[in-house]
């Protein structure tokens, strides 16, 4: 069993500011990151529940309630973010204090799990020319991305994507057509192991992608890149 605090909440039954005795039924890691999606039973209020977890870089473990988690339940039912199961020991572990986590503290209310994701996965700003080259801004200074660095990038965070000339959203066109000119050489007929790229989701202007690559040498040895 573990205490877990609740914050209040206006007219919301369940989160009424006090420490509630739960007992976890079941814990998976959300996107591969330091999110987790708890299920659990609370015997203060006799009923299931789930909710948000952060782990900090100290092992702390803490509650991030939502104000709606419509978003959440509609990217998990869509299979938009990946949910890989973690022991429920991870709730017992110990900090660098020596303290186990069995008390969850409250983080202050999120909107929604969209700013949830922001502790997860940073957003970086890309930049598309008319020719449907991409560039990162370094400083006043445009930088222009290949293919191997552009991996990466979609690999490690979620992507704005920008008109370089004008600065205003480039459009889903512009997007799918720069990603095929940089990447879209990648995928020969002899790799045939080959490129995948997907977005799994779009939130608001925030674009999520899982990039899949494995390239095979003429003497048989491979590289990987595995998205997050």
């Amino acid at each position: 069993m573990i205490k877990m605090e609740y914050p209040n909440i206006k007219d919301n039954d369940l989160c009424d500011g006090k420490i509630h005795d739960i007992i976890p039924l079941n814990i998976d890691r959300i996107e591969n990151s330091e999110l987790y999606l708890l299920e659990y039973y609370d015997r203060t209020k006799k009923c299931n529940g789930v909710t948000i977890l952060y782990k900090a870089y100290n092992g702390e473990i803490t509650k991030i309630p939502l104000l709606s988690y419509d978003l959440l339940f509609y990217l998990i039912d869509n299979k938009k973010i990946d949910l890989s199961y973690e022991d429920l020991g991870l709730l017992y572990d110990y900090d660098y204090t020596n303290r186990p986590n069995q008390y969850i503290k409250a983080n202050q209310p999120l909107k929604d799990f969209q700013e949830c994701l922001a502790l997860a996965r940073a957003a970086i700003i890309l930049y598309i020319d008319a020719n449907g080259n991409i560039y990162l801004k370094n400083e006043n200074k445009f930088v222009k991305v290949d293919g191997d660095l552009l991996l990466k990038i979609m690999q490690q965070y979620d992507i704005e994507w920008h008109d370089k000339e004008t600065n205003a959203l480039a459009s889903q066109k512009e997007i799918d057509y720069a990603i095929q000119k940089t990447i879209g050489h990648l995928l020969t007929p002899e790799h045939e192991d080959g490129l995948s790229d997907e977005e799994r989701y779009k939130i608001g202007n925030i674009h999520h992608y899982t990039v899949s690559y494995q390239y095979t040498y003429g003497d048989g040895s491979k590289k990987f890149y595995n998205s997050i």
